[in-house]
């Protein structure tokens, strides 16, 4: 932070003032999921009886493609734009 040399800096109490003002806001703003695209391309199931214990294991290959995201000017992503 720049500031000119004979301006006060903010006190302390300014400072967790603003810090809570910021974690106020990001708890109400709503957070909108990226959409990701799956697909399934393969899927094993592989099933053993040992006593009276089943034991079942599951493998699934998935692809998981998800939007390109937009950059604003700064060159930061955007996650919330769709």
């Amino acid at each position: 932070m720049s500031s000119a040399p004979n301006e006060p800096q903010p006190s302390l109490a300014h400072n967790c003032g603003a810090f809570v003002g910021h974690v106020l806001k990001a708890i109400r703003t709503p957070v909108t999921p990226l959409p990701r695209d799956a697909h399934t391309v393969h899927a094993v199931m592989h099933e053993k009886q040992v006593g009276d214990v089943t034991l079942r294991r599951i493998v699934i290959d998935q692809i998981v493609t998800a939007p390109e995201l937009r950059v604003h000017e700064s060159g930061t992503p955007d996650r919330n734009s769709p």
